[in-house]
């Protein structure tokens, strides 16, 4: 049962060879947003927030870690696309539509109510991926205790 497997898989990577046209795989990236940098206060003794969570918003891996000053730097965010080099051609199979721009920011952090920031561009402009966006001072609330 493998090994017949294993022989249609065989087959299925040898015809494009036969036939004279390469088929490789090779992920490739769009940018969906530009760079994000600023400082996470506590909005009441506005003193810095160390291990707050800033990440783009929709990007998961984006994600950083303030240190003890509170700055933190994120982004481009990516979207990833399978790529694909057929002959002597490169294609992208199928065609990717470019990912939507985001133009903001989410903080967490456990002790304060989470944040999202907008920096103020629009999310059609594909220019944006291109930009530094200084956010400055993003203030957080402490979130109410929680009774046990």
């Amino acid at each position: 049962m493998i090994s017949m497997r294993l022989h249609c898989v065989a087959v299925i990577f040898a015809l494009p060879l036969l036939s004279g046209c390469i088929a490789v795989p090779a992920p490739y990236t769009m940018k969906a947003s530009g760079i994000f940098h600023g400082r996470v206060l506590d909005g009441q003794s506005m003193s810095p927030v160390a291990g707050a969570t800033v990440e783009v918003t929709g990007y998961p891996k984006t994600a950083r870690t303030t240190g003890r000053s509170g700055d933190f730097t994120v982004g481009p965010a990516r979207k990833w696309y399978g790529y694909f080099v057929i002959g002597m051609h490169q294609h992208a199979i199928p065609e990717p539509e470019p990912p939507d721009i985001v133009t903001s920011i989410t903080v967490r952090h456990p002790s304060f109510w989470q944040v999202t920031k907008d920096a103020g561009g629009t999310s059609k402009d594909r220019d944006s991926v291109k930009q530094r966006f200084e956010l400055g001072d993003i203030q957080l609330q402490q979130s109410l205790p929680t009774k046990r």
